[in-house]
This record gives C-alpha cells, structure tokens and sequence, in this order.
C-alpha cells in the first residue's frame, strides 16, 4: 500500500465529496495509484497499513463532526487507538467563517494524527464556504508533495487538467420551486419581536423530509440595500462584469450572488489587507475585536467605517458568494406530506442612524407573499435525529425559533404513536406575546403526548429566568432521564448565547448528580454524543 494515495473524506452537503472527487481525477492524471474512500463507509483498520492519506472533511454547526464522519473521529480519538506512525498525511479542513470554531474537525484530525506519530506533509488547509479557489490550490500541492513520496525518483509530470468541480452544476442539492402557502405572525401585537410562521405547499413535487432536516431557502439581497452600497462605493450599477463565463450587470450580481448582510471575519481580513487604514488594522489584530465587528455590523457598515477607492471587480473578490439560509422543518411529513413548515425569527435592528434586517427576514417577511414561488432545497441533517427505538425518552431544549424542529418532532412522535416520553424546556421572553405555537403545545401536553412541558419567560418578572435556570432546578430528574433512562438530549437555537448556556448547565448537572471531575464530565458528554444521544442544532 506504500505507493497508493489514500483520498478520505466525510461530506454532509457534497462539498468535501467533490473537492475528493476532483483530487483523485487529478493524482490519476498524474499516473498516482489512488484509492477514494468515504469516512462513513471505508473499514477504519485499513489505516494502519496506508502511508499517504490525503483527508477531506467538512464541520457541522459549532465543531462538530458531521454525522457521515462521526464514527471515523471517535475512532481516531479512542483512547485505545495505536500508533500511526507509517502515515503521512495532508488536511482540507471545510467549514463556515461565521461560525467561531471555524472548520475545527479538519483541525482536530490533524492534531490527533500527530499525537498519534503520524507525519505531516502540509498543514491543514483552511476553506471558507467560497472554497473553490482555496481547494484548487490545495490540491494541486498535496498532490504533488504526495507524488514526491510515493515515487521519489521520478520528475512530477507537467499535465494539462481542467481542476473543474461537479458540485451544483446539475442541481445536486434537488433544488426546486414552492409556493408560498400560509404566513403568519406568532408574536402577539405587544411583542418586541417578529417571529412568522411559514407553509410552503409540495403539491406536486416528489419531495420528502424527515423531522431534524432543514429547508434551504435561495435568497436574494434587497435591492434597497444593493443600491445604498453601490452609492456608498462610488460604482455604477449598469457596469458590466464577468461571472462564471457570462457578462452581468454589476447591480444584478451584487442582488444575486453576493453576501451582504453577513460579514466574517475572512472577509473583513480580505477588506483590511486592501485598505490598510490604522483603524481597521487594529481590528484585525485582535481575534476579540473582529468577532465583535462582525456580530452586529454588515457590508455596508464595513466600507462606510473603513472607506478606500476600489474598482468593482477587486471589491468582488473580497466578498463570499451568497449562500442559501437553513430553517429547521417545523412539521411531520407524516403529518402534512403536501406541505412543508418553517419557523422565521425576523432578525432587524438599528445601528449607526440605519436600520439593519437579516437576508431572509427582509426576502421572506418583507419582498414575498402568500402565493408567490421561490426556490428551496431539502438540507438532510442526520446529526439531529429522532432515536430509532420510539420507545426511548427525548429531552428537547430550546428558545424562540428553537421550537422549530421540536415541533416536528412532535408531531412526528405523536403520528407514529411513539411510546417514549418527551420533555420540552422552552425559553422565550413574554409569556402573552411570545409564547409561539402555545396552543399546539398545551393539547400535546394534555393529550399526554408531551410529558413536561416547562418555560422559562425571561421577562415575566423582576428577576429573570432562563431555560439553564429551569435545566439546574430539574437537575435530578435530567441527570435521571439521561443516566437511567437512555434519554436523548437536544440543544436547538441560538449559537451565540443559549447553545453555549444550555452547554453549561447541563455539565453542571452531569457533574453534581454523577459525582464527577471536570474531566469526567467531559468524557461523559463524548460519550452521549457518540451514542447520539447528545444532539445539537444551533445557528
């Protein structure tokens, strides 16, 4: 096996599949034996007798594994696990910049197979959701670092390749068209917030999804919002630029293909290194300070602080292409099998004298209407499941638009008359304005589909109360739920405050009623996850 490059993978969405496909046509053009494996399907013992991997693997949500490569990550980190020492190896790590732990599955690889003796050859590789150009790069020097190991006294032959990428150029996602069935606001009149309920009807498209999947909504920018940039910038709306081989209007790209509501940290870097303005630099040097500019301000805000003269076309390429938004399926297909549900959190605030509204809150609550068609895609999401054995307890905490899958779960509980408990723990801040699918959830809880239903209404009172207050005052009968009764926990929200609260909590309670060490704790937690029975969906 010395003179075969081994390409691994594990992709949740195609996109570590395609960069793998496109290696292996690459090593083979290059006259490399190759061997391409997926993480999910490959036998784990073949890797103490490979000698040149090449490592392919996406994160999910907040550092996680995806589910397609979750076996594979347990394996590598079993304590148990011998030395690799024969393996040299090269990462591509995918992930999504405006999630902290950036791409932190690919960098847990990495470490782990040196801990394990094994030689790297190239440090990991980074890539944003814009990978394409970045996977290129990399290919083209781990194929040939590699070469050099497998057949050292070779020269490495120069070959004309077309480094092409079979991602969406068929509609691999199944995208489609729906109609805009049903929309309503949850909220009460009083409310702070906007929260809208979404039913988009499948009549006649031969789609299913199963509850913990999410719909993929493909938005477009505001034209308002295109037009006050192009102003800010000094560009003209009508120049024309080149996109995938086609001639566009500048106007009509920036609406179409480009993200501007959602700044990262990559992109304000990709700005600061263009601008070289002191203000911005001082930013950049501090991981702190760009986590904190990029929370709360856009596009927009970026070139207004920060402004430079920049020709349209270098300004393009500093930008990240506009990706679709995942929701959380709030209905049972089993339940309402013409219709699929969404759950809208309306994210808008003001800042700097402007007012600032979320991608799709501004596409879906503002520019669409009942009646109308938009495209989607089922987003399949085997790391928040349903146990399989329906007779087993489930644990599902959440607030606002965390309800979304929970709902679907129930619903999903309730029609295939699954015997096990389920106890909800939902937080949001009003209990007359707020309390989103309240109805719902009482006939659940009085038809005995809901076996606890407990809330946590932050400003109901003088003194407020979160969901990690309710989750430490039932620490006995969590920790009982989970350690006695096999009972799958779920985390869905917020990644930002809640997830990381609800995280807390419940290691406080795994620690107090299990009697354990942090460290202990910890390994418990690994533990669940590894029997997903630990399951998290933030955003």
């Amino acid at each position: 096996m010395k003179d075969i490059l081994y390409i691994i993978y594990g992709s949740r969405t195609g996109n570590s599949r395609s960069i793998a496909e496109l290696t292996n046509r690459y090593a083979k053009q290059v006259a490399l034996k190759t061997c391409l494996l997926e993480m999910k399907s490959m036998e784990f013992q073949l890797l103490d007798k490979i000698h040149n991997m090449l490592l392919i693997v996406s994160t999910h949500g907040e550092g996680d594994p995806p589910a397609v490569a979750m076996e594979f990550y347990n394996y590598l980190h079993d304590k148990k696990r011998k030395d690799l020492k024969q393996l040299n190896f090269s990462v591509l790590a995918l992930g999504d910049s405006s999630y902290k732990d950036y791409c932190k599955t690919g960098k847990d690889l990495e470490k782990r197979l040196l801990q394990l003796g094994s030689k790297k050859i190239l440090p990991v590789q980074e890539c944003d959701v814009d990978f394409e150009e970045v996977a290129r790069d990399w290919i083209k020097k781990a194929v040939e670092a590699h070469f050099h190991l497998i057949q050292a006294d070779k020269q490495f032959p120069s070959t004309d390749f077309s480094f092409d990428f079979y991602v969406d150029s068929q509609n691999t996602k199944g995208e489609f068209q729906v109609r805009v069935k049903e929309k309503r606001n949850l909220c009460g009149s009083d409310s702070t917030k906007k929260t809208i309920h979404l039913a988009f009807s499948l009549e006649g498209v031969n789609k299913q999804y199963k509850p913990g999947d999410s719909l993929a909504i493909q938005c477009t920018n505001s034209r308002f919002l295109v037009d006050r940039l192009l102003r800010k910038l000094k560009f003209d709306g009508t120049h024309a630029i080149q996109n995938n081989g086609s001639i566009e209007l500048l106007k009509e790209s920036l609406i179409k293909h480009y993200e501007l509501s959602l700044l990262t940290p990559v992109v304000l870097k990709k700005y600061a290194s263009i601008a070289n303005i002191e203000a911005l630099n001082r930013i950049i040097a501090s991981s702190k300070a760009i986590e904190e500019y990029c929370f709360n301000h856009d596009v927009l805000d970026m070139v207004s602080d920060f402004p430079v003269v920049i020709k349209p076309e270098q300004f393009l390429t500093v930008l990240r292409k506009l990706k679709p938004r995942l929701y959380s399926v709030a209905s049972s297909y089993n339940v309402y099998p013409d219709e699929v549900h969404i759950t809208l959190g309306v994210m808008e605030y003001n800042l700097k004298d402007r007012s600032h509204i979320g991608i799709t809150s501004s596409y879906l609550s503002d520019r669409i209407e009942v009646g109308e068609m938009i495209s989607v895609y089922i987003e399949n999401n085997d790391s928040f499941r349903l146990p399989e054995n329906t007779d087993l307890p489930i644990i599902m905490i959440g607030c606002g638009t965390g309800i979304a899958a929970y709902r679907s779960f129930l619903q999903e509980r309730a029609a295939t008359k699954s015997k096990g408990d389920n106890w909800l723990i939902f937080g949001e801040r009003n209990s007359k304005t707020d309390f989103i699918y309240q109805d719902e959830l009482v006939r659940y809880l009085e038809s005995g589909i809901l076996t606890s239903l407990e809330t946590a209404f932050s400003r109901d009172q003088a003194e407020k109360i979160y969901v990690q207050d309710i989750i430490l005052k039932q620490s006995v009968e969590i920790y009982n739920w989970m350690e006695n009764r096999n009972a799958t926990v779920y985390i869905c929200g917020n990644k930002r405050t809640m997830a990381i609260s609800i995280r807390k909590a419940l290691m406080k309670v795994i620690a107090k009623e299990g009697k354990l060490s942090k460290e202990e704790v910890k390994n418990y937690v690994s533990k669940l996850k590894s029997e997903k029975r630990w399951q998290e969906d933030v955003y």
